[in-house]
């Protein structure tokens, strides 16, 4: 069995475990009420400011309402964060649960390999979450029809939001590598997520060389660039890197956990 053969046989595995989870579907239900709330919200402060603009428009050094900066940028912020506890609610059982349930160690036994088995859940993972930002994209693009969106800056934001989803998972997946029940997988990799999130703040104000480092380190930073419209090779290399850590750490675990059972 080829590498892409054995990659495409437990993704369709894992598409199939994952969309017969009730879980799975009560989590992206939460999170869509959630992100369809906080957007109206949004669109509910917009006509607010746009009303007191008209009103006084010449008070002040005001810049008058912008679709793209009180809307757009804030909502995918929004989804950025909310992906923080999505995603390790989707990598919680792609390995635990294969464990408590035996079926692991079938793998284990299988002519997969280790990195088949792996890149075969990321990808599933991966595949959820595509579905998700396809629904994300609905919000903006409706905006964009009546004028006053970025396209450019939005399409940025969403690669982006896939590229910052691709690290996140894998960090996940390598929580979930060394979990011995969901629980803990998914309250482990909310805790490493969130602490990753807000690495810099308490140190933000020292303008350091730590808060430069710790900057560079949280996600929150290279994701809120691609928002932005900023797309640069820090940013990309970035998310590589911790893409690439994340399922290199899962790949030492599973293998440890292999040759231990």
């Amino acid at each position: 069995m080829s590498n892409l053969q054995g990659i495409s046989a437990v993704f369709k595995r894992e598409m199939r475990s994952l969309f017969v989870s009730p879980g799975v579907y009560v989590a992206l239900a939460a999170f869509v009420l959630l992100i369809t709330y906080f957007f109206f919200s949004l669109v509910q402060y917009y006509h607010a400011l746009v009303g007191a603009f008209n009103a006084a428009p010449m008070q002040g050094s005001r810049l008058p309402p912008n679709i793209s900066s009180d809307i757009v940028e804030p909502f995918l912020r929004f989804v950025a964060l909310g992906f923080v506890f999505l995603l390790p609610l989707l990598s919680m059982r792609t390995i635990v649960e294969e464990r408590n349930n035996g079926t692991l160690e079938m793998l284990y036994i299988s002519p997969l390999c280790l990195s088949q088995i792996i890149l075969g859940k990321f990808s599933a993972v991966l595949a959820v979450i595509s579905i998700v930002l396809l629904f994300v994209c609905v919000f903006p693009l409706v905006l964009f029809f009546l004028g006053g969106v970025e396209l450019a800056a939005f399409i940025a934001g969403i690669f982006g939001l896939l590229l910052y989803a691709m690290a996140l998972a894998s960090v996940s997946l390598a929580v979930a590598a060394v979990s011995p029940n969901q629980l803990v997988a998914a309250a482990g990799s909310m805790i490493l997520l969130l602490l990753l999130y807000v690495s810099d703040v308490p140190v933000a104000p020292l303008h350091s060389w730590l808060s430069s480092v710790l900057e560079y380190c949280t996600p929150r930073m290279h994701v809120d660039q691609f928002i932005l419209g900023v797309v640069a090779t820090p940013h990309l290399v970035y998310f590589a890197s911790v893409s690439l850590l994340g399922l290199y750490l899962a790949h030492l675990a599973l293998n440890s956990e292999r040759w231990r059972s």
